[in-house]
């Protein structure tokens, strides 16, 4: 993931649950402002991606 990053690379994060937020059981880089966390179910997930993806490519 650091290396994502260090490319520009747009990094997405997915969880069922809140655990992305969790500060003591988590990486750094999940708290930078370039990842995008997801909370939600995965076909929630899914679309919120399209959305994301065709919006940089218009």
């Amino acid at each position: 993931m650091g290396k994502a990053i260090a490319f520009e690379k747009k990094v997405y994060l997915y969880s069922e649950n809140s655990g992305l937020n969790d500060l003591q059981n988590t990486s750094a880089f999940y708290h930078l402002d370039r990842v995008d966390k997801f909370m939600g179910t995965l076909e929630e997930f899914f679309h919120y991606l399209m959305k994301c993806e065709v919006a940089t490519h218009v």
